[in-house]
């Protein structure tokens, strides 16, 4: 009898101390894991956090930089304001080709442009006793193209100022301002000078100069 006692109590302190042993070791297991778990979500932070820049790499300003790369930026900084200047120039009102050529052709024109005195003087007649006036056409300034002849600018001014001009060709004239050839003797007729010179060529073949003095004149003798 005291014998199965003394075995009930051996087996009853065998299964608490089974008992106790699992629920120790199931304690020990959940540690660990809380444990490893904690150590995990330590380092998943401090991977978080180092990636998140600090208020101090924040407010890092252009100065703090080293040499090198703040040399870059301003490196930058000049080609950039480079590049906008160049805009801003080809943004420009480029001058219109139509006033270009205005401009060329104001200068090339100013250049064939020639300023002459010319006149028509029938001073010989009107002392000869013919109804004309001493000058049909007086002494005044002109600007005529650069090739004009004596004979170009004597049948320009009279047909401008609606002066009668008669000729049997460009080298002989027969009448100006209705004072004809012979009106004033045998010998009478049309001549004209340059410079207060006879020409050696006839009106039609001498080009005038810039600053001539052209006249046509009336003779009425082989004098004059």
């Amino acid at each position: 009898m005291k014998r199965k006692i003394i075995i009930g109590i051996a087996c009853a302190l065998l299964a608490v101390c089974t008992a106790v042993g699992a629920f120790q070791h199931l304690k020990n297991s959940s540690s660990k894991e809380v444990t490893e778990l904690s150590s995990t979500d330590i380092t998943v932070q401090e991977i978080a956090e180092s990636e998140i820049p600090s208020e101090e790499t924040a407010a890092v300003s252009p100065t703090d930089l080293p040499a090198e790369t703040s040399t870059v930026a301003k490196t930058q900084k000049k080609i950039e304001t480079s590049s906008a200047e160049r805009k801003a120039e080809n943004k420009k009102p480029a001058v219109p080709a139509s006033q270009t050529t205005e401009r060329i052709t104001e200068k090339s024109t100013e250049a064939e442009k020639i300023k002459v005195t010319f006149s028509v003087n029938s001073t010989r007649a009107h002392e000869y006793g013919a109804d004309v006036p001493e000058y049909i056409i007086p002494s005044c300034s002109y600007t005529v193209k650069n090739g004009t002849t004596a004979f170009d600018i004597l049948n320009t001014i009279c047909r401008e100022r609606g002066v009668l001009l008669e000729y049997q060709s460009k080298n002989y004239i027969l009448s100006i301002g209705g004072l004809k050839e012979k009106d004033c003797g045998t010998a009478s007729g049309w001549m004209y000078s340059i410079n207060g010179q006879r020409p050696p060529k006839p009106a039609s073949k001498y080009v005038l100069q810039s600053g001539d003095v052209i006249e046509w004149y009336y003779v009425t003798s082989t004098k004059d």
